[in-house]
């Protein structure tokens, strides 16, 4: 039979063998007895069994590393094998803290970024390296007395570049040009006394050409490339002329006057938009709109008209106050306002449509010549756009045109 009994041996650990019997031929068992060894390191207590090895240490504590950090390890663990995984406190040979790992080699080239102090006292923005130059313009002057065109750190140029009057240079052959115009040179020739002629030709005059062109407008070229050329460029100013058609021309003055594009100046009290500039106008088929209490057209509006000019005065009071000298039926005229001296009590005048006074023969007179343009008034030379007593006259004349 087998011994139902508890084995009470005395193990060598000095604990009591805890096992079912086993009998006298049998080895014990290992002890399952809580391990009484503690750690040597620093006495604490094994969490293993007393018969089985002890396992490392594995309590955590705070530990000194010899980088100076501390960080949290197991007791078991050798702090000269742990790597410190905190942020490196050195500073730089810049100036700036080091961004590795505390394990880590130091950085070769500084990684800041931000505002940088410089050794001039300037400051700029971006990232650190032995390369960064400052920005400002150097503060500094020449020895004549021009401010240096370099930046701040920079060395100082040797050779003024500002271009100055050569009236008082000292190699006369630079104070004289083929134009009328004082030349410009660099600063630091002025006082170069050798007689160079590559240096007399390589700086030119830098003015204006500003020479009255045939046009009236002033010549905005370089005055030494006309001077070389003989030739003036083409004048970039707006035309100032006026077209054939009336409307001002919209190119340069220099340029041809390209085809009009605007509306036609001819155009009937029937028509809101007149036709496109240079093309004949439509014959109007509406009824004509002359009249007046003692005259009235009978025809088309295109056509000739049936009736001549009224022969009664208008004699309207005007707003001004004053008695419109104008024809019945007509568009009032002021001479007063106007300052017209009357030559006679019986002489016609008409306005045609821009509001000047003139008289029936000096219109008649003035655009019978044989000049090339439209119908227009004899004083303030404006095309007109639509008048009854001379609609024939300046149809034929766009016709002409």
């Amino acid at each position: 039979m087998k011994c139902e009994e508890i084995c009470t041996d005395i193990l060598e650990c000095g604990h009591e063998c805890c096992k079912p019997c086993h009998g006298s031929f049998t080895s014990h068992p290992p002890c399952s007895a809580p391990c009484p060894r503690t750690c040597p390191a620093r006495g604490h207590p094994c969490p293993g069994k007393c018969g089985s090895v002890c396992p490392p240490c594995m309590v955590t504590l705070e530990r000194l590393l010899a980088c100076g950090h501390t960080a949290t390890l197991s007791c078991f663990q050798d702090i000269d094998e742990v790597e410190c995984i905190k942020k490196c406190d050195k500073m730089l040979e810049c100036g700036h803290p080091c961004k590795s790992l505390c394990y880590e080699n130091c950085d070769s080239e500084c990684r800041f970024y931000g505002n940088i102090q410089l050794s001039c006292g300037h400051s700029v923005t971006g990232r650190c390296t032995p390369k960064l130059s400052c920005c400002v313009p150097c503060q500094k002057q020449l020895a004549c007395g021009h401010p240096c065109p370099d930046r701040c750190g920079q060395p100082c140029a040797t050779q003024c570049q500002v271009m100055v009057s050569a009236s008082s240079a000292e190699n006369k052959s630079l104070g004289t040009l083929s134009c009328p115009h004082t030349p410009k040179i660099p600063c630091f020739l002025l006082n170069n006394t050798a007689q160079d002629l590559n240096i007399e030709r390589s700086y030119k005059c830098t003015e204006k050409c500003s020479a009255v062109l045939l046009c009236g407008h002033k010549c905005c070229g370089d005055c030494h490339k006309c001077t070389e050329q003989g030739l003036h460029p083409s004048c970039p100013a707006a035309c100032t002329r006026r077209l054939l058609c009336g409307h001002r021309c919209t190119a340069k003055c220099g340029q041809s006057c390209p085809p009009c594009q605007d509306k036609s100046f001819f155009r009937c009290p029937h028509t809101k938009t007149g036709a496109k500039c240079g093309e004949p106008p439509k014959i109007c088929k509406e009824k004509c709109t002359w009249r007046c209490p003692h005259l009235k057209c009978s025809k088309k509006c295109g056509s000739a008209c049936s009736r001549s000019i009224c022969p009664e005065k208008c004699g309207l009071k005007l707003e001004c106050g004053h008695k419109c000298v104008g024809i019945c039926g007509e568009l009032c005229i002021c001479t007063e306002c106007v300052k017209l001296d009357i030559k006679s009590t019986q002489e016609v005048y008409i306005n045609i449509g821009c509001g000047c006074p003139n008289a029936n023969e000096d219109i008649k007179k003035h655009n019978s010549t044989p000049d090339v343009r439209l119908f227009e008034c004899p004083l303030c030379r404006q095309p007109v756009q639509f008048s009854n007593i001379y609609k024939q006259e300046y149809i034929q004349c766009f016709l002409n045109f």
